[in-house]
Parts: structure tokens; sequence; C-alpha cells
């Protein structure tokens, strides 16, 4: 070990320096005295050394130096072996906390020796999807006696809230009110913006009318028209075509898009956003389960409709709208080709959107 020190003339001192060199690393002690003599206006001052294996002895064990200026180094033996004389945290409690609750996953006690302690804890945690958006949850891993951890947070989502109503809406006195009070003179506001999509150019009323559902005997001018296309849907495994289908579903959903946006026809239906705007994940969609009067249901198995759009993984609502329509003849009587198959896909996509089942990416 070796050391340098300087000192005041105030008697005896002690001071801790660490070892270094060939020496265990360990703690010693500087013990330091003054003399009561004055050479040259320099106090004369002696250094000791005490190592933990030996007690401090009364001759110098690195020399005499004059302060302040002095300086002086020296050795002395120092024998750091042996066991420690306490142990500090040889057991611990490791903990899991997830949801607020707090599990003990077990205890550990550190052996001296190899093979030295060592536990792996394998466990599971459960969540349940939100039934919308998304939701994070944290799983916190801890030493209860060091208070050190581990954590991993997880997402888990449900379909996009978007607000959107379903066809069966639409063809109610409730949608069809909507439509006939909403839709600007004439209902003609809706039928232009309508008219951009080729499926719905054949609408040419010019009037709003009315429908069943709102004590018509029949379906006449804008609104009858939407009543009619929706009461004719449909996508049975002995029709060649799911035209009448995917066109039902399409309209319907280009209704929650006119009348969920403040710039096109108000949001009438409450929604938390305009729904032209909400960005679906077209690599997970459900393939949908068309009932009767409108419904439809999710079957629990997903599908890919990437192939209906593109190839594009993800869209608005807006431009899954603008790409469908961009694959079908005016009124809609030619689409995807007729190639049933790739119709089913583009109106499983309108379907999940309507029933509020579809996800965001």
């Amino acid at each position: 070990m070796s050391a340098r020190a300087d000192h005041d003339p105030s008697g005896w001192r002690s001071k801790s320096w660490v070892s270094s060199g060939a020496a265990p690393a360990g703690r010693v002690t500087l013990r330091l005295k003054s003399s009561a003599s004055m050479r040259a206006g320099r106090w004369r001052t002696s250094v000791y050394v005490q190592t933990p294996s030996g007690p401090f002895t009364g001759e110098p064990s690195m020399g005499t130096f004059f302060t302040p200026d002095g300086s002086a180094s020296g050795t002395a033996p120092a024998d750091f072996t042996g066991l420690p004389t306490a142990t500090v945290n040889k057991t611990i409690t490791v903990t899991d906390n997830f949801n607020s609750v707090t599990t003990t996953l077990g205890t550990l006690m550190a052996t001296d020796s190899p093979t030295f302690a060592a536990a792996t804890y394998t466990y599971s945690r459960t969540v349940n999807v939100p039934t919308f958006n998304c939701l994070k949850f944290t799983n916190t891993a801890v030493i209860v006696e060091t208070t050190q951890s581990a954590s991993q947070t997880i997402e888990v989502c449900g379909p996009a809230k978007t607000g959107a109503l379903t066809m069966g809406f639409w063809q109610n006195k409730n949608g069809q009110g909507i439509i006939q009070t909403n839709s600007g003179a004439n209902c003609q506001n809706l039928r232009t913006w309508l008219n951009q999509f080729h499926p719905f150019s054949d609408l040419t009323a010019t009037v709003c009318g009315s429908s069943p559902s709102l004590g018509a005997t029949s379906g006449t001018g804008v609104a009858g028209s939407i009543y009619n296309v929706i009461k004719a849907a449909q996508c049975t495994s002995a029709a060649n075509t799911c035209n009448s289908m995917l066109k039902a579903q399409m309209l319907a959903t280009a209704l929650d898009v006119y009348f969920s946006d403040p710039a096109l026809g108000g949001n009438k239906i409450g929604a938390p956003a305009p729904i032209g705007g909400v960005t679906i994940d077209l690599t997970k969609i459900c393939q949908m389960i068309d009932g009767s009067g409108g419904t439809a249901t999710c079957s629990g198995a997903f599908e890919s409709v990437s192939s209906a759009f593109g190839g594009a993984s993800s869209l608005t609502v807006l431009g899954i709208l603008s790409y469908a329509a961009s694959q079908s003849n005016v009124g809609g009587t030619t689409w995807y080709g007729n190639v049933k198959a790739t119709q089913v896909l583009a109106k499983d996509a309108f379907d999940a959107i309507n029933n509020q089942v579809a996800f965001s990416p």
C-alpha cells in the first residue's frame, strides 16, 4: 500500500485509505502525529499505518516529513483474507405486480459455494380484449429487499370505436328520417355526393321521396332508393355474384361517412370523429355472417382482404370506398370482374366497418 498525507499541527489524527497494488483490496488507517518542534516555520509530522491484520505501533511506518509541503511514502503488510462477518440480503423475495394486484412468486436463499442459487419464475397473465380501442397493461417483477425491478407493458386492442351504423339502421325509420331531413334541398346534396362512386352513379332521383319505413307503400326518391338497395341485398351460396350485398354494405358505409362529418351532412349519428378519416387494418377483417333485416355478426374467423383493395394493408374508410368504386361499372352490375370470392372480401370489409368490428392498425 502507498499513501500521501498532509497534516496541520493539531496532534493525532486518523484518515482511512484504500489499499492498492498486490495486496487484496481493503481499507487501512493512517495515523498522523505532528511534533511540537518547529523547523523553519514547518511542523514535523510522523505517519503510521494501521491495517486490519496488525495494531497501530509506536514507530513510524511510513517515515517522517515536514509540513505543509513535505511528503513521504511507504509500505505496510495487510491481510484481507477471511470470511465476511455478516451477510446482507442472503434471502430475497420476488413479487409480481399486475393490474394493481401483487403476487409472491417465491423466495431464494443465496449459497456461498457452487452451485450458486438461481431460480426462474414462469407464470402467465390473462387480459380481456376491450370492447373498443386499445388498453395498455404493465407487469412488474420486484426483488422486495433491494427494490430492483423489471417491467413489461403490452397493448391489447379491440375494434375501432367509430360510431358507424349498419345497413339495417339506414333502412329503418331512424336512418330514413336522417336521410329525408338532413340531405340538403330535395336530398340533392346527398345524391350528388353518392354519385361520385360508380355503384351509386345510377341514383338520379330529384326529390327526397319516402319509403315503407316512413309509412309509404313503396320506396321513392333518394330515401326510397336507398331503402330499395338495402332491401334487395343478398349473397347466398346459390348466387353467382355478391353484387347486391356488396352494394348495400358499401352504401351503408358511405352514409356513415356522410352523416358523421360536419363538413358533409353533419354529425347526425354521434360519431366520435368523421368516419371517413378512420384508418382500417385490411389484414385482419372478420368474416361476417349476414342475417335478415340488415343485421350481421362476426364469425370469429379473420381474413386479409388486401387483395380486394389493391394489396393495401390499410386504408382510410374513404379510401376503401374510393378503391371499391373504381372496380365497379355504373350501378354496380359488374364489379371486381364479377369474381364472387373477391366481392365477398370487399363486402366483409364494409360489413365489419358498419358493425364496428373492424380494427385500426
